[in-house]
């Protein structure tokens, strides 16, 4: 099984189908992301928001979000774009 590389391009769907767990630390990330838990919002979102969109939902940096995600799986950090 090939490991998939959680980045600022990687979709949600992706993601939680690889690493079930990631919902969670997701959720804890933002009180906004537990809109993910409502069916219909969870099934389209998913689907078309890369964690690029999702930081900036939340007024997140999107590689705090990413590096957050990467450590809980076991992967190293990625460095920001300057």
């Amino acid at each position: 099984m090939q490991q998939l590389e959680i980045n600022k391009f990687t979709k949600l769907e992706e993601i939680f189908k690889t690493y079930p767990q990631t919902e969670e630390t997701l959720k804890s990330l933002s009180p906004l992301y537990k809109n993910l838990e409502t069916p219909i919002l969870r099934r389209t979102v998913t689907k078309i928001a890369t964690l690029e969109k999702v930081a900036s939902v939340s007024s997140l940096d999107v590689y705090d979000v990413v590096n957050v995600l990467r450590q809980s799986v076991g992967q190293p950090p990625l460095e920001t774009e300057q």
